[in-house]
């Protein structure tokens, strides 16, 4: 019998890459301080999103977060005490992706944050993220620090007892019927923060003092982006389930830090191939423009990768503003990520695709054959620290990322015969 060719190898690859990343049945398991959660943030180490960077090449979210991250663990007693502490190298500073974890926007973390546990029922790989502070855009003044403490003090234990009193809370049926509702999982999540109120107010309130729960259900019920977390922590056990299969082609994360974007590909493990982060464009809150707007940052990229936010676009009509076209036309940028993508995620069910899935699998040979790049639509931050959120829209992730990851790929497993396409060497 004739051995099996190098197409055939990837193909059976990449199928399964999809089937393990689909099959992920995520649960929110329980809600802790990240130290833990991960013995390796222990002692002053904060994480970060994207791939790895050092303090003088930090963007200003990035720089910002960290600053407020070290305020709140009161290693430093001001802002230019804790931003000396960082640059002379006195806090390690680990990626978040790196640690199993990922986190929004700047996405600095510290040891005694809580942070959302995910666990995938059939694999047990698990996962963490946090919620969007505005520290992540990088502001560290009086009230981005008092959201953080408000937080960690009150809600996230409320919500803790909750989970643990259910047993854990199931998001697959919250994300699945968000995507009814009008949300594509990633810049819009009002509909699965409303579903998860819904799941946790009883247990919360059955579980917490009446003035803790009373706050933490004020503070769920005003924010629209609370699943955005879980949303982010799902994708990432789906992602890892489907990362370090060999000859597979298919992108498991996308991240990016404000300076750089990077990528993983499942075939060639945890190596990140990386290029500088473009701009976000879209639309700006009054009295901001590009001018103050800083490079694609964050790891909610992470929901792209999996076929959501962008890829799913369609699911929310609301959306179409913000990426500078007609509702009619959402379709049409979705079925554009399908021709770089595996197949679909049969397990989403869209009403606008004719109840069918969203387009899942980046594959970095079609990204490259067909010179197109996977979108994102996400937030934007300041360029430099101390700010908050300032504006939305889209972005694409930079073709030097995929040659990169390519040529490594073809070092990796030159051997197997490959079929040049054009001056690219792309295996087809």
């Amino acid at each position: 019998m004739n051995s099996p060719s190098l197409p055939e190898l990837i193909d059976r690859a990449n199928s399964d890459v999809v089937t393990r990343m689909t099959k992920c049945r995520p649960r929110l398991v329980d809600i802790r301080p990240l130290h833990e959660v991960c013995d390796r943030v222990t002692g002053r180490v904060l994480t970060h999103s994207g791939p790895p960077v050092g303090w003088r090449s930090m963007s200003g979210p990035q720089r910002g977060a960290a600053v407020a991250a070290v305020l709140f663990e009161e290693w430093a007693e001001d802002a230019n005490s804790a931003e000396s502490l960082v640059a002379r190298g006195e806090i390690a500073l680990i990626p978040n992706h790196e640690i199993g974890g990922v986190g929004p926007m700047g996405g600095v973390l510290s040891p005694n944050m809580h942070v959302y546990v995910v666990e995938d029922e059939g694999t047990q790989f698990r996962a963490f993220s946090c919620t969007e502070f505005d520290s992540f855009f990088g502001a560290f003044d009086h009230a981005a620090l008092e959201e953080i403490r408000a937080w960690n003090g009150t809600v996230f234990p409320c919500m803790a007892r909750a989970v643990r009193s259910l047993g854990g809370l199931d998001l697959r049926p919250i994300m699945a019927k968000a995507l009814t509702m009008g949300d594509e999982l990633h810049s819009r999540q009002t509909a699965s923060s409303a579903l998860l109120l819904a799941s946790l107010a009883s247990a919360i309130v059955k579980t917490s003092a009446a003035e803790q729960s009373a706050t933490t259900l004020q503070i769920l019920a005003e924010s629209d982006l609370s699943f955005l977390p879980l949303s982010m922590a799902a994708c990432k056990v789906s992602s890892l389930a489907g990362s370090g299969v060999d000859y597979s082609t298919v992108v498991t994360v996308m991240a990016r830090n404000g300076s750089e974007f990077g990528i993983r590909v499942s075939g060639l493990g945890d190596a990140w191939f990386s290029a500088p982060a473009p701009v976000v464009e879209g639309v700006y809150f009054p009295g901001f423009g590009r001018a103050d707007a800083g490079l694609d940052v964050g790891d909610s990229a992470i929901t792209e990768t999996l076929g959501l936010g962008a890829f799913a676009l369609p699911a929310a009509p609301s959306m179409s503003g913000l990426v500078g076209v007609g509702v009619r036309e959402l379709n049409g940028l979705s079925g554009e990520m399908a021709e770089i993508c595996v197949g679909r995620n049969g397990g989403w069910s869209i009403p606008q695709l004719d109840f069918g899935g969203p387009p899942i699998g980046i594959d970095i040979r079609k990204v490259l054959q067909q010179s197109t790049f996977p979108m994102i639509d996400t937030a934007t931050a300041h360029r430099d620290p101390g700010h908050r959120i300032i504006g939305a829209g889209i972005t694409r992730a930079p073709a030097q990322c995929f040659q990169l990851a390519l040529d490594a790929w073809l070092e990796r497993y030159a051997k197997a015969e490959a079929v040049g396409t054009g001056d690219r060497g792309v295996v087809s």
